[in-house]
């Protein structure tokens, strides 16, 4: 790729942007209305724009379950729903047989869940925040931990019980063994951290607690397995507790370090230094990442990469919602399913994450970047040749202080239609833009000719303040 950089400057007091929570919605966002349990039926319609009324059932004064000091946070009347000094109102119609509604708390948009237990939850479209209990009502829940070793460590809870109470706070303590460490623990499948072998967190559901302990010299849990050559299906490792069996080949670990980045210089994975049939001057150096390894074959100064992966192939969703990509100037089509399994042009794709780039096998090694969640890169790891995808079911509106014409200082000009079209003239035979992304750290936007073919990228920073540059980088294919 060949960059160049084109400024514009742009005069505007403030610049503002509205359109990551559309974005949210566009790309895989949405929240499925019908998630939570219950079972209450409704023979009411309401108009939008009205106070939410609930049947009086649910009549009454709710807490945050998260909150320990038990405040009427959610009130339910004849009224409607008020939390704390906010008026919650109806925002979409419902029907008979909803349990959820769509509601509007001031300028943001909730889902609102009743249940039969005394329970509402009240979410964001990323199906975060608050759930309130009706006062008087108590769930209990059970918390159950488990540890991979007994003998390497103890994990305890205070206060310790069969049930707790919805809205209690508990402790979790570890100590590890002499001669072992805490190496993670999740709750419910989250990651958690401490703070002096301790974290504290409110039961809000039945919880599973798992806490990984780790021997002095060990091989971390998560790198347990066995390990494919992504080139080569019959080339194949195995890494256990304490060493690696290789098919064909005489291995052994000669030290576990962190592996620490050439160029910030932070640890940023695990290293382990392997002798293979005897010969320690053929050492190869392990650079883990998520379910992918980067095996480097030394030979003096001189030495060749490898890569091989951990597990069934898929894409943590996490990082990239599922949905169709579209080769830029192409036909090609990339897709990613709700369960993280990637296909390009209908062919299945095992791929592997290091913890900055995905890798795969398609004939050749390719490596797959996520520039932001509706733009990707597939690069040729051999060559260096690039296709880039943009997500097909992109759609935006822009906001009012965006719309205008702005003017660059040697005649460029782009214009922004409240649409979300953008046009650019006069720079470079370039006449058209379409916003691929947008959020609180800059926008990246396709550039296309007149005939709709694209030809180049950009990223577009945003002014600090007024009388500020804005400042784009382009980037042409």
């Amino acid at each position: 790729m060949k960059k160049f950089r084109k400024t514009l400057l742009i005069l505007i007091a403030t610049l503002c942007l509205a359109l990551g929570a559309v974005f949210a919605v566009a790309c895989g966002g949405d929240t499925d209305k019908d998630k939570n349990n219950g079972d209450e039926t409704h023979d009411v319609t309401q108009p939008t724009g009205d106070a939410l009324i609930l049947d009086t059932k649910y009549y009454g004064t709710y807490h945050d379950m998260a909150e320990t000091d038990k405040t009427a946070d959610l009130v339910v009347s004849a009224a409607g729903v008020k939390w704390g000094d906010k008026d919650v109102f109806l925002a979409e119609p419902f029907e008979d047989g909803d349990t959820s509604y769509t509601v509007k708390v001031g300028d943001d948009t909730y889902y609102l869940y009743v249940h039969d237990n005394g329970q509402i939850d009240l979410l964001d479209a990323q199906s975060n925040g608050p759930s309130f209990l009706k006062d008087g009502v108590k769930l209990e829940f059970t918390v159950t931990v488990t540890v991979n070793n007994t003998s390497y460590g103890t994990a305890t809870l205070d206060p310790q019980k069969d049930k707790y109470t919805a809205g209690e706070t508990v402790t979790l303590t570890v100590a590890p063994a002499e001669g072992c460490s805490l190496e993670f623990a999740t709750l419910n499948g989250e990651s958690v951290s401490f703070e002096e072998n301790a974290y504290s967190f409110v039961v809000s559901t039945d919880t599973v607690i798992n806490v990984y302990f780790l021997a002095d010299g060990e091989i971390p849990n998560e790198f347990r397995g066995t390990w494919t050559n992504l080139e080569d299906s019959t080339d194949s490792f195995t890494l256990t507790a304490t060493g690696i069996t290789w098919e064909g080949h005489e291995a052994t670990v000669t030290s576990i370090d962190a592996y620490v980045d050439y160029f910030d210089s932070t640890p940023s994975g695990t290293q382990l230094t392997v002798t293979i049939d005897g010969d320690a001057g053929n050492n190869i150096l392990l650079l883990y990442g998520a379910n992918a390894v980067e095996v480097r074959w030394m030979n003096g100064d001189t030495y060749e990469d490898h890569y091989y992966g951990l597990g069934d192939g898929k894409l943590d969703t996490g990082l990239l919602a599922a949905g169709t990509f579209s080769e830029v100037g192409g036909e090609a089509k990339l897709s990613l399913s709700d369960d993280g399994t990637v296909s390009l042009d209908g062919t299945a794709l095992k791929v592997y994450y290091t913890g900055t780039y995905h890798y795969f096998y398609n004939e050749e090694l390719y490596m797959l970047s996520v520039i932001n969640a509706n733009y990707v890169t597939v690069m040729n790891v051999a060559n260096g040749d690039s296709v880039n995808y943009v997500r097909d079911s992109i759609s935006a509106t822009a906001h009012a202080l965006l719309v205008g014409e702005w003017t660059e200082s040697n005649g460029g000009k782009l214009v922004v239609s409240a649409d979300g079209t953008m046009t650019l003239t006069d720079v470079g035979g370039l006449t058209a833009i379409k916003l691929v992304y947008s959020d609180l750290k800059g926008s990246t936007v396709l550039l296309t000719t007149a005939s709709g073919t694209a030809v180049a990228s950009i990223s577009l920073s945003f002014p600090m303040g007024p009388g500020d540059s804005v400042s784009i980088w382009t980037t042409a294919w």
